[in-house]
C-alpha cells in the first residue's frame, strides 16, 4: 500500500477514536452522501469509524441514523435509506461463496444481472455498490419503484442476520488508486458482460462513476 494511504488511514482511524469510545454511538448525519455527493474515499472514513465502535454500536449507530428526521437538504427519506445501505454493505462482509443481501429499493438503473437472483450474484456481492480494488463504487443513481422500498432500519438488521461484520479498517484510497480501479472494473469480465438497456446507457454509467473518482481530492 503507497504510504500516502497508509498514512490517511491511521489518521481515520486516530480520529475515529478522538471522536467516539467504543460503546458511544456516532452522529451519522454530518457524513451522509447522495448519489449527486457519493465520495468512494469520504464514505470509507464513515465505515472505518463504525468498525472501530463493534458490531453492537455500529448497529445502534446506524439505526438511530435511520429513524432521525429528514434533513431537507439532503432529499427524500430514499436517500437516508441508501446511505444506509451503502454504510451496511462496508461493515459487514458476505458469507463465504455467497452475497449480502439484497437491498429492496425498486428497479435500479444498472443492468445487474442477479438482482432477484442472490445465488447468481457471485460478481456483485455488494450490490449496489462494487469494491474493486479496495474502492467502493456506486453503481446505482436510482431506482423505479414500484411498491414499498425496503427501509434502511430493516436491511440493517437483515445485515446482521446474514453478514459477518467486519474488524479489519479500510485503506482509503488516493485519486490515482480510484482512478486506476474504475479502469479495471470497466474493462472486467464481469463489466463487459453486462447487457445495457434505454434506462441506463454505458457512456453514461461510466461519467456517474468517474464523477465518484473526480470527488476524491
Amino acid at each position: 500500500m503507497p504510504f500516502a494511504s497508509r498514512l490517511l488511514c491511521l489518521i481515520v482511524l486516530f480520529g475515529s477514536i478522538s471522536v467516539a469510545a467504543r460503546g458511544t454511538t456516532i452522529n451519522l448525519t454530518t457524513d451522509q452522501l447522495t448519489p449527486d455527493t457519493y465520495n468512494p474515499a469520504k464514505i470509507l472514513a464513515t465505515a472505518n469509524k463504525l468498525i472501530f465502535l463493534g458490531e453492537d454500536t455500529a448497529e445502534a449507530s446506524l439505526l438511530k441514523y435511520a429513524e432521525m428526521p429528514l434533513d431537507p437538504h439532503l432529499g427524500g427519506i430514499e436517500n437516508r435509506d441508501y446511505y444506509v445501505v451503502w454504510l451496511c454493505l462496508l461493515v459487514y462482509d458476505p458469507k463465504p461463496h455467497s452475497s449480502l443481501p439484497n437491498p429492496m429499493l425498486g428497479d435500479p438503473d444498472f443492468p445487474y444481472p442477479a438482482f432477484n437472483n442472490p445465488e447468481k450474484s457471485v460478481d456483485w456481492p455488494r450490490f449496489p455498490l462494487d469494491l474493486n480494488q479496495g474502492v467502493p463504487f456506486l453503481l446505482v443513481s436510482g431506482y423505479t419503484v414500484g411498491g414499498f422500498p425496503e427501509p434502511g432500519m430493516w436491511y440493517v438488521k437483515r445485515c446482521r442476520a446474514n453478514g459477518i461484520f467486519r474488524t479489519s479498517f479500510y485503506p482509503i484510497p488516493s485519486h490515482a488508486e480510484a482512478e486506476q480501479a474504475l479502469n479495471d472494473l470497466i474493462f472486467s469480465r464481469k463489466w463487459n458482460a453486462l447487457s445495457w438497456s434505454d434506462r441506463s446507457s454505458e457512456s453514461d454509467k461510466i461519467e456517474f462513476l468517474r464523477a465518484q473518482v473526480e470527488r476524491i481530492k
